[in-house]
């Protein structure tokens, strides 16, 4: 049972060009799954966390967030650990 049963108002943003820039209108939420985030914690005999995750759709039907796309306006600025941040309710969920 997902929780809570009306979305939440969340932010989702990519550091881009040394600020931060609001993507949430690109994230796919009307798949059914959302935005999960787990954290990296399993219990308490861890001894070591494991990284947190956030997983989500990104509708990139333009590319603009394919790194080769040299008419995206990203061009050159999006690779592996580009860092993003998930805000919800003004609260930061994840930031990875």
């Amino acid at each position: 049972m997902a929780w809570p049963t009306t979305p939440l108002d969340i932010d989702v943003e990519i550091y881009v060009s040394g600020g931060w820039v609001n993507i949430a209108s690109y994230v796919r939420r009307d798949d059914g799954r959302g935005i999960t985030i787990t954290d990296g914690t399993t219990g308490v005999e861890q001894r070591r966390a494991a990284p947190s995750r956030a997983t989500f759709m990104i509708n990139n039907r333009d590319g603009r967030f394919s790194p080769r796309n040299p008419a995206s306006p990203y061009a050159g600025l999006l690779g592996i650990n580009t860092e993003i941040r998930i805000v919800a309710e003004g609260l930061y969920r994840f930031w990875g």
